[in-house]
C-alpha cells in the first residue's frame, strides 16, 4: 500500500485523491473476501438455519461498512442491496434455510459481478 501512495503523489495525484483511490480499492478488497466467504460457506449453512441467519447478518454488515468507506456512490449502492439481502434472508427450518441459501448464491454471483467490475476501474 505504501509503494502504491508513492506512486500515485509521484504521478500528479493528490493526497486526498490518493487516500480516496485507497479507500475504495480497500472496500472493493473487504467486499470480494465477504462475498467469497459467503458463497464458500453457503451449502454448510444451509443446514442450520441459525447460523445462517448469524452469517448473513455479520456478512451483511460488512458489506455495509465496506460500501460506506468506498467513497463511490454506486459501489455503494451495490454493495448495501447485497448486503439488505443478506440481513433480510430467512430461515426457519432446514427447507426453507435451503431455498433461502439458493437465493442468497444467485444474488451473491450477480452482485459479485457488478461490484468486481466497478472495483476493477480503482
Amino acid at each position: 500500500m505504501v509503494a502504491l501512495c508513492v506512486i500515485l503523489l509521484a504521478s500528479g495525484c493528490g493526497i486526498q485523491e490518493a487516500g480516496r483511490f485507497l479507500d475504495r480499492a480497500e472496500a472493493c478488497a473487504e467486499a470480494t473476501e465477504t462475498a467469497q466467504g459467503v458463497l464458500t460457506r453457503i451449502s454448510q449453512l444451509a443446514s442450520d438455519p441459525g447460523q445462517l441467519k448469524k452469517q448473513l447478518h455479520e456478512a451483511g454488515a460488512r458489506l455495509e461498512e465496506a460500501g460506506a468507506k468506498s467513497g463511490d456512490p454506486a459501489l455503494n449502492g451495490v454493495l448495501s442491496g447485497l448486503a439488505s439481502t443478506y440481513k433480510s434472508t430467512v430461515a426457519t427450518d432446514k427447507a426453507s434455510a435451503v431455498a433461502a441459501a439458493e437465493k442468497v448464491r444467485v444474488s451473491t454471483i450477480s452482485s459479485f459481478r457488478v461490484f468486481s467490475r466497478a472495483c476493477g476501474d480503482s
